[in-house]
């Protein structure tokens, strides 16, 4: 029986300077980052190679950035595997994983990225948004003792990336006064700030942004298109397949995710008896979710 393989692709906080050397290495990379170039409309290329990294994790930069790298890794490296079964990526890899399923072209995907992380960053600075993001390590335990501790109008649990790890996301102030009592909760081991990424994602912060990008990304997501029955693309809003019979829902999934929390460990829990294959600038941060050896391709 041959083994059923899910490919993954990371979000943001996966970004680096030189990430696209081995795409630069090959005329097919180059050729697909000169087409890419010229939908973004700049030379994202360049930013990407030479940085500087604050520049370039910028969410204005860094989404299509993570969207272009990992897809251009995948498209040199696709045709050593057989067809994958599965698609999911972590926050904006889920452009990435609808492109390489056939779901988004290229143009659309990147137009999609550098617009979800305009209206992101746009939103934080005209708000004078102050957010930030904790990352908890934790033992196997209910959420409910968390729960309690959290005003859902300023702070919510933006990532389940698994078992042992979750991440806080909101109101800057707000997470500094209650890490005390987080601190306070036996079942907590560590409480670290994530320090690559540049906002609170996933939290009520990004409500604003959320209702933008279904208005201005309208015409965008209309583009999305149904794949084949055998190809299953996982939403991060529900860590269960997209359903392609009602490509309404798959749009309004896509908009939810910038506000809603991603739901990776419900994601691997389904997908538990594939081969994981993660493409991106890094497999680090994604591996270190996994129960299990994956195999990476990066740059």
């Amino acid at each position: 029986m041959i083994e059923k393989m899910a490919v993954l692709f990371p979000g943001q906080g996966a970004q680096k300077v030189g990430m696209l050397s081995r795409v630069l290495a090959c005329a097919a990379g180059r050729a697909l980052l000169e087409e890419a170039e010229d939908v973004l409309g700049y030379r994202i290329t360049s930013l990407i190679q030479k940085g500087p990294l604050v520049e370039l994790s910028r969410t204005v930069h860094a989404q299509a950035a993570i969207v272009l790298t990992s897809y251009a890794l995948w498209n040199l490296a696709h045709s050593n595997f057989n067809k994958p079964s599965f698609y999911a990526g972590h926050s904006i890899g889920e452009y990435t994983a609808l492109l390489a399923a056939g779901a988004l072209s290229l143009s659309d995907a990147l137009k999609l990225a550098q617009l979800r992380g305009k209206i992101m960053d746009e939103e934080i600075k005209r708000n004078k948004l102050k957010g930030a993001m904790l990352v908890l390590t934790i033992d196997d335990h209910e959420l409910r003792d968390l729960e309690r501790l959290l005003d859902p109008s300023l702070v919510s649990i933006a990532l389940f990336n698994s078992k042992r790890q979750i991440v806080l996301s909101g109101d800057y102030q707000e997470l500094e006064r209650i890490r005390p009592k987080l601190a306070g909760l036996s079942w907590i081991q560590s409480i670290k700030t994530l320090s690559h990424v540049s906002a609170a994602f996933h939290s009520p912060q990004m409500r604003g942004a959320m209702q933008r990008f279904r208005e201005e990304g309208k015409e965008l997501l209309g583009r999305i298109k149904a794949v084949d029955r055998e190809t299953v693309i996982l939403s991060n809003v529900t860590g269960r397949p997209h359903n392609f019979e009602d490509l309404d829902s798959v749009k309004e999934s896509m908009v939810n995710q910038i506000c809603w929390p991603v739901r990776w460990s419900d994601t691997i829990a389904y997908l538990d008896d594939c081969k994981f294959v993660v493409v991106g600038p890094t497999g680090r941060i994604l591996r270190g979710f996994m129960p299990k050896e994956v195999e990476t391709i990066n740059e």
